[in-house]
């Protein structure tokens, strides 16, 4: 967000497996319209205008559509030079995978202009979706998530929000816990 300026647009979406609303493709392609009129006059202008079409005066509200949500943003993105969109949890959007991802890479696809950062567990379909994007992994390392867990197990013990009577439960649970993060 500190590179965003009157040139460069930057929005972020999280899907989250707990709030279905986050893993419908309108939704997002709402809050990627909507982060960039925040940091446009123009993109604004744009939006208040579709917005006005799909509410008209003495008539009746429609909703907006996935179509036209894209056209919109590829409109908007007409505005930077450049504009980053970054979206996190590709994973957790069930059912809908396939379809979010195959409307964010049109989005990137689209225009030069947007530039796109995935965020997901390594599943393979959603791999095969994006195989034309490059791939890294920054799976956690199990000596890292081992300081984490021992950290947030201490301090957890000493705000008196856990209470373990041995230090072989500790173990235990700090065993489970990193060896079921499977890399998170």
């Amino acid at each position: 967000m500190q590179r965003a300026d009157q040139n460069c647009a930057v929005t972020f979406f999280f899907c989250d497996y707990k709030n279905t609303e986050s893993q419908l493709p309108i939704n997002i392609l709402k809050s990627i319209a909507s982060q960039m009129a925040r940091q446009s006059q123009q993109c604004f202008n744009k939006l208040t205008t579709y917005y006005e079409c799909c509410n008209p005066i003495n008539s009746f509200v429609q909703m907006p559509k996935v179509n036209e949500l894209h056209i919109l943003i590829q409109d908007m993105a007409q505005e930077f030079e450049s504009v980053a969109l970054i979206v996190d949890g590709l994973d957790e959007c069930g059912d809908l995978t396939v379809e979010v991802v195959e409307r964010l890479v049109k989005l990137s696809t689209a225009s030069p202009k947007v530039k796109t950062l995935f965020q997901s567990r390594d599943e393979l379909h959603i791999r095969d979706l994006l195989h034309n994007y490059d791939q890294i992994s920054i799976a956690a390392r199990s000596h890292d998530l081992k300081l984490y867990v021992a950290s947030q197990i201490e301090l957890r013990i000493q705000t008196k929000r856990l209470r373990l009577r041995s230090e072989k439960l500790k173990e235990h649970i700090m065993d489970r816990l990193i060896n079921g993060a499977d890399g998170m």
